[in-house]
């Protein structure tokens, strides 16, 4: 039996000794935004927003697939796709109503990055508009300071970002402030340091908005769980 829950379908199944509910598997799409997604030399998918949605997905007994891909390409995916994720997402008020949010999974500074034999000293962001600041394609932060009228030169992945900061193709990176060390340190770009913090924000699941409810439902009480139970802290301590 199919009932119709304003824009969410909620499939349910009839068992011998109760209910449970039926559902499609979910693509969890992503992108490389290390520590808090990423993909190890062995292919698999981790991080800590992944892997706090991994053993979430376990607990819920949900059907998840993670999958890496550019950012523009993961959210797109999630905007035009019912069953179709991603993260890990900044919640702002431009995308509030696009997605089903199940969250929060980690918080995240927003900052710019020089290297540090740089002489530039940022105290604001009207500062920004006398340098050369580099973001990645439709990133929250990149649009963030694009409302603002800050010039971004943007590039498909943030690692490159890394590499065109350390050959001086760009002046500032503005990006999370757990990311740029460990893109600059994986990309051999060498040391960055953090000029300003702008804004901090949270990380979130962005889920279609006719992605069966009771099944993202299901998840926000694993992620609650977990947070409750010190297993979600505990993964983000294995990250440092």
């Amino acid at each position: 039996m199919r009932i119709k829950l304003g824009r969410f379908t909620v499939a349910l199944l009839g068992m011998v000794g109760g209910a449970a509910l039926a559902t499609e598997p979910l693509v969890f799409n992503t992108e490389d935004y290390p520590p808090f997604n990423y993909e190890r030399p062995s292919g698999r998918v981790s991080g800590i927003s992944t892997e706090i949605l991994r053993e979430a997905a376990e607990r819920a007994e949900v059907d998840a697939t993670f999958r890496m891909q550019p950012w523009a390409r993961s959210y797109a995916m999630a905007q035009r796709q019912a069953g179709h994720c991603v993260y890990s997402t900044s919640r702002t008020d431009e995308r509030e109503d696009a997605f089903t949010w199940v969250g929060p999974l980690a918080d995240n500074d927003w900052a710019v990055f020089a290297r540090p034999d740089a002489d530039i000293q940022i105290n604001d962001l009207e500062d920004l508009h006398d340098y050369r600041v580099g973001g990645f394609r439709d990133d929250a932060t990149t649009q963030y300071l694009e409302s603002r009228g800050i010039d971004v030169a943007t590039v498909s992945r943030d690692s490159v970002n890394a590499r065109l900061l350390s050959v001086g193709r760009i002046d500032l990176w503005a990006t999370g402030g757990r990311v740029a060390p460990w893109l600059a340190e994986r990309e051999g770009a060498g040391e960055v340091e953090a000029l300003h913090v702008f804004r901090q924000v949270d990380l979130y699941l962005a889920c279609h908005p006719d992605t069966p409810a009771a099944t993202l439902e299901a998840l926000q009480e694993a992620l609650d769980e977990m947070r409750a139970d010190g297993a979600m802290q505990s993964i983000r301590d294995d990250y440092g």
